[in-house]
């Protein structure tokens, strides 16, 4: 498994796997709810990722095909509150057909060489919550919950 920095030739196949994870997660979560062009929406801003100097990629690929990705960036914490800055997970998702041993410990090592490179020492993530098997993963990489993030209709 080569672990790498993505390029734009990944977002296609990227944005395919973002879509399953997300179809994975609103048979459990309601609130997931896809916009009309989402692929589309979604390669944009993955697109904007890979230009951002505060924000990097990482393709999994094998064999010359996708097996998953993670996009991180940095932000600026929480006012008043330290550290700051802090990294943030912007997307993550990987093959679900063909399961790889560590593929996301993997894409996470590498994604954090980059935020320690940054000057950055935390990573913050949103788990989702009616996806127990994502909390669980984040638990045994050491992650603490720090808060719940909750939406209210208005």
């Amino acid at each position: 498994m080569l672990i790498r920095e993505a390029s734009p030739a990944d977002l296609p196949a990227a944005s395919q796997l973002w879509f399953e994870r997300q179809c994975l997660l609103q048979q459990s979560e309601s609130l997931v709810q896809f916009l009309p062009d989402a692929l589309r929406a979604w390669q944009r801003t993955a697109s904007d990722w890979l230009a951002d100097d505060k924000a990097a990629m990482f393709a999994a690929a094998l064999r010359d095909e996708l097996a998953g990705f993670l996009a991180v960036g940095i932000c600026a914490g929480e006012a008043g509150l330290g550290p700051a800055p802090v990294g943030r997970l912007l997307a993550m998702a990987v093959d679900l057909h063909q399961p790889h041993a560590a593929l996301s410990s993997q894409l996470l090592a590498r994604a954090g060489m980059w935020l320690r490179a940054q000057g950055i020492d935390v990573l913050e993530i949103d788990a989702p919550i009616a996806y127990p098997v994502e909390a669980a993963f984040w638990r045994g990489q050491g992650a603490r919950p720090r808060s719940q993030r909750y939406w209210l209709p208005l």
